[in-house]
């Protein structure tokens, strides 16, 4: 049904002695037994400094993790706390240290483990104590810890050490001894090799998922510093979360993620996790944290809650503050910025509208993503946001059954739900987004950095172009983003089809930073076959954009108006109609073609009739239940039924059951392939037939052998040239499915060219 994570995050790639400072403040210093060997020397002879823990049970918890890994609303484990009772004074050495100044030192051993992380029950430093965490050989340190990291509840919370010892090492002045409180509750024994992306490949997410660095994520690299790595559940397993806008002065810190993550105030956020590169994959720094956190609200409902950081991230974390909308209004595109699996940070694409959902049911509380077109999300992802075509928060990951080689749904807890559904301030978003009741509908992304230009506007993407139509006539939206310093006050545009201009558009107003808006483009006559589309920015009035890298937008549009073939469509809901979907691609392409509207909830069902517009090729209907119980005959009987022109069945099905079910049909202009054969004298076989494989050659009257053959696509193009082909020739393996045409000829006759299809 749902699914997790299989690794917690790639934390290092060590050099030498380099380290990474993740979990918190800290001066980036290593402590002194690092530099002084006989201090080092003389705590080893000192037995009563070091504590073992007993391995936890493994077999069990592996066993229980088989069940919890495929179930995405379960934040994936990768350690085991173990409770604890270590303090300055009962446990550890102390040691004279300098000129009037103590040194503590306590070592946790953990035999077999991957990583060590602690979590406190007490921390407090005095003013000029320096606390220091670090593994046996100090290619992992973390340190020096000061005040800075004290927390009003006196919890804290450190990120995993690697290996199975670590070394706490506390200086302090003498005369501020007894200022400073630690007490260990918990050690997180790190079961599952959290370090192994870090040490080979790191990247544990599935293989279609996409930097965040790469082209594709290029207009989202301001909303890409939202983003969190969170540790949750004791700080044994981790969710992602988004830094959030609010109509606060100054701005609070606001995380939102999922409330299935756990509820816990001492987690870790991790920001700017991320591959400097789109290739290779590359790991990221995990240097920018925070630890600890208020819990604001939470709800189930929604699947929401929202922290508020212990402390404003510092100017040099290059956070963003995201946008957000709280109305109940489905987007028409949607885009994910996640951790799949804990990886570094990664981004998907929906290019369609979502749909109103419950939770795996019918209801209002979720959106529903029918089918990412690139990337998915995996466990790990939980808690991220879903950002709709003006960026905007509009809900968080609640689970989902999608992943690399499904085309599957995910769930999405309503921004809108968790805005107010309940009046209660401990279960709304209101309240601390909006503490002045101002009636916001929506606020734009907030950054703190200055600018990098005065006058910056950036054309972020095209949507309400369809990507196949046989309407000649069609017009779309652009949306636009301020991402200057300056306000703008006018728009121009050249709108070109094919390399030719033709419609030219305008815009006055007044847009400042961070704000969008959309404008709908002038409609556009459309050619028969593929079209491109290029909007690039021409002017801001009597201003100079001074970054004309996000000056240009593309699209491309497939246009039928010739050669179109109609298909007639009877579907036939249960009860539970907005669980029902369906899509149509063709074969071996990713893009939806057609796809269902959002159906409602109707005791008995109904019946729907399309006629769907699609051409000569193959083609593949997916057939989705979200629930997983398909045409539910206790709910109703549902039906699918679609047939060609000629009133010819290409699909039934009356019982579907699961989750997703698929059907492969082909459509041939004006009659079947085998009627075709028997006008020529020509003979393919097999037909159809895969990439790959050998095509026979022949005619019916057996006399004459084919000199010269070609194949051609649809649009005419020479794919392949054999002459003197007698028995036959082997297809590309590369070649496309879809509608091809061979044409051959023989020293005594030219054959009429003949249909072959690909499948």
């Amino acid at each position: 049904m749902k699914k997790i994570s299989k690794y917690l995050f790639s934390l290092f790639s060590l050099l030498g002695m380099s380290f990474l400072a993740i979990a918190q403040i800290e001066t980036n210093e290593y402590p002194p037994s690092f530099y002084q060997a006989e201090l080092t020397s003389n705590q080893k002879a000192q037995a009563d400094w070091k504590v073992e823990l007993a391995k936890p049970n493994l077999a069990t918890l592996k066993a229980e993790d088989q069940v919890e890994d495929p179930i995405k609303d379960i934040p994936w484990r990768f350690g085991q706390a173990i409770d604890v009772s270590y303090d300055l004074d009962e446990d550890g050495v102390w040691q004279n240290h300098g000129n009037q100044s103590k040194i503590w030192r306590l070592k946790i051993k953990a035999k077999g483990a991957n990583s060590l992380n602690l979590n406190f029950s007490a921390f407090h430093l005095s003013k000029h104590a320096k606390l220091f965490i670090y593994n046996a050989d100090y290619s992992d340190v973390l340190g020096a810890l000061t005040h800075q990291n004290n927390k009003a509840d006196s919890l804290f919370a450190t990120r995993p050490i690697r290996g199975d010892e670590l070394v706490l090492e506390l200086i302090v002045p003498e005369a501020e001894l007894e200022e400073n409180s630690i007490k260990i509750k918990q050690v997180v024994y790190g079961y599952r090799d959290i370090f192994d992306k870090a040490l080979k490949s790191f990247g544990s997410s599935g293989s279609c998922n996409i930097n965040v660095n790469c082209t594709e994520g290029g207009r989202w690299d301001d909303v890409k510093r939202s983003i969190v790595l969170i540790l949750r559940s004791n700080n044994t397993r981790v969710c992602t979360g988004a830094l959030i806008n609010s109509n606060t002065t100054p701005k609070k810190p606001f995380v939102l993620t999922a409330a299935h993550c756990g509820l816990q105030t001492s987690s870790v956020f991790v920001f700017n996790y991320e591959s400097a590169n789109c290739r290779p994959n590359t790991d990221g720094s995990l240097s920018n944290s925070i630890s600890n956190a208020f819990l604001r609200a939470t709800r189930s409902t929604s699947d929401f809650t929202l922290f508020e950081l212990s402390s404003s991230p510092p100017s040099s974390y290059n956070v963003y503050y995201a946008a957000w909308n709280n109305q109940d209004q489905a987007s028409k595109r949607s885009t994910a910025i996640h951790h799949p699996s804990n990886d570094v940070m990664k981004i998907s694409f929906d290019h369609d509208s979502v749909k109103e959902s419950g939770y795996y049911s019918s209801g209002t509380s979720h959106w529903q993503v029918s089918n990412w077109e690139r990337g998915t999300t995996e466990g790990g992802s939980s808690g991220s946001p879903l950002f709709d075509q003006y960026q905007r928060i509009v809900g968080q990951l609640h689970g989902g059954d999608a992943a690399c080689g499904n085309r599957l749904q995910d769930f999405y807890g309503k921004f809108s739900q968790s805005w107010n559904a309940s009046s209660a301030a401990n279960s709304q978003l209101q309240n601390w987004l909006d503490p002045n009741n101002s009636g916001l509908s929506s606020i734009s992304g907030f950054d703190p950095n200055a600018a990098p230009f005065n006058y910056d506007l950036e054309l972020l993407h095209i949507y309400d172009l369809p990507r196949y139509s046989c309407d000649s006539l069609q017009s779309g939206r652009i949306v636009l983003k301020n991402k200057g310093a300056n306000p703008i006050n006018a728009i121009n545009f050249n709108v070109k089809l094919n390399g030719s201009t033709v419609a030219p558009i305008s815009w006055t107003g007044n847009l400042l930073r961070n704000e969008l808006i959309s404008l709908p483009l002038n409609t556009i006559n459309f050619l028969n076959g593929n079209n491109n589309v290029e909007i690039t920015l021409n002017n801001l009035g009597t201003n100079t954009d001074q970054n004309s890298s996000n000056d240009t937008l593309r699209a491309s549009i497939f246009m039928n108006n010739q050669n179109a073939q109609t298909v007639n469509l009877t579907f036939k809901t249960d009860d539970y109609g907005s669980e029902l979907s369906w899509n149509i691609r063709q074969q071996g392409e990713s893009l939806f073609i057609h796809s269902s509207p959002p159906y409602p909830d109707i005791n008995g069902g109904r019946v729907y009739r399309e006629s769907l517009c699609l051409y000569d090729s193959c083609f593949t209907f997916s057939l989705n239940d979200s629930y997983g119980d398909g045409f539910n005959g206790n709910f109703g009987n549902g039906y699918l039924l679609l047939t060609d022109l000629n009133g010819d069945t290409l699909i039934f099905e009356n019982n579907f059951r699961g989750s997703q079910t698929t059907y492969n049909f082909c459509l041939n202009t004006i009659t079947s392939i085998e009627e075709i054969r028997q006008e020529t004298n020509l003979k393919l076989y097999p037909n159809p037939i895969k990439a790959g494989e050998t095509i026979g050659l022949g005619n019916t009257s057996g006399q004459d052998g084919i000199d010269f053959l070609e194949l051609r696509n649809l649009n005419g193009k020479k794919i392949l040239n054999i002459p003197n082909s007698k028995e036959g020739f082997t297809l590309p393996s590369n070649l496309a499915k879809g509608i091809y045409f061979i044409n051959a000829s023989s020293s005594k006759k030219i054959y009429p060219a003949e249909k072959l299809v690909i499948y």
